[in-house]
């Protein structure tokens, strides 16, 4: 089923920056999409759903004779564009660049085929996209690449207004939505698997940022984070035997 615009076969994209461009095209469309569902619901909320109390205790709202919820407030922000899911983009787009334009290792058809298969009967080649170079290592290759996407994503989504009139803020704060996000989730260049849990917010994919807590945080500060208006979210966990002196 066509979810997104038409940009063609990626088979055909001869260079990774026209893969990429196709790739931001697609991205554009679902920020666009979100936006306009996001509006309808705002809608919804300001015509039904009024707070009497926070509207009592917020300046101004009595003046003006207006819930908050009907933009009462001196000030309204939100709702606000969330997304997650940064490492498994950033190292999927990396395998494609790297793979398949850069060393030829594989095909793009090699790929397709063995992702609607959800690599299975294509073990070797999953290997390959796991063992991969990966975000949140202090390597500049996936991690420019978060970058780069996260800063369009910021970008595409401050185009559009909420329906009280701010301007739509972008963040990364999606927390633990990236198990029943990765349910929905069908096998992914990463070589992850249909249904597996999505990278939370900005942190690394699960078990991949093996140069330890420096180097990941060094690649989480390469991201534009003034740029995300809404803010970011980081999560680490570090094990008690990874602090404890030997």
């Amino acid at each position: 089923m066509q979810c997104g615009p038409k940009r063609g076969d990626p088979r055909d994209s001869k260079t990774f920056e026209e893969f990429f461009e196709a790739f931001k095209v697609q991205l554009a469309y679902a920020i666009k999409e979100s936006h306009a569902h996001m509006i309808v619901a705002e809608k919804i909320r300001s015509e039904e759903h009024f707070k009497p109390v926070y509207t009592i205790l917020t300046k101004g709202t009595i003046e003006k004779g207006l819930d908050v919820e009907e933009g009462g407030a001196p000030v309204t922000v939100g709702p606000v564009m969330a997304v997650l899911g940064t490492a498994d983009v950033a190292n999927s787009l990396y395998n494609i660049k790297t793979m398949i334009y850069e060393n030829k290792e594989i095909t793009m058809d090699e790929l397709l085929t063995a992702i609607d298969a959800n690599f299975e009967g294509y073990e070797l080649l999953r290997e390959k996209l796991r063992n991969s170079p990966k975000y949140g290592n202090d390597l500049d290759g996936p991690d420019s690449l978060a970058r780069e996407v996260l800063d369009f994503y910021a970008l595409e989504t401050k185009k559009y207004k909420t329906y009280l009139g701010h301007y739509m803020d972008p963040s990364i704060q999606m927390v633990a939505a990236n198990v029943s996000f990765g349910k929905k989730t069908w096998a992914q260049p990463n070589g992850k698997k249909a249904g597996v849990p999505l990278a939370d917010t900005i942190s690394a994919e699960q078990h991949t940022d093996k140069e330890g807590p420096t180097a990941a945080i060094k690649s989480y500060g390469k991201l534009d984070h003034a740029g995300q208006t809404n803010g970011t979210i980081l999560n680490m966990w570090i094990s008690r035997s990874e602090l404890v002196a030997s």
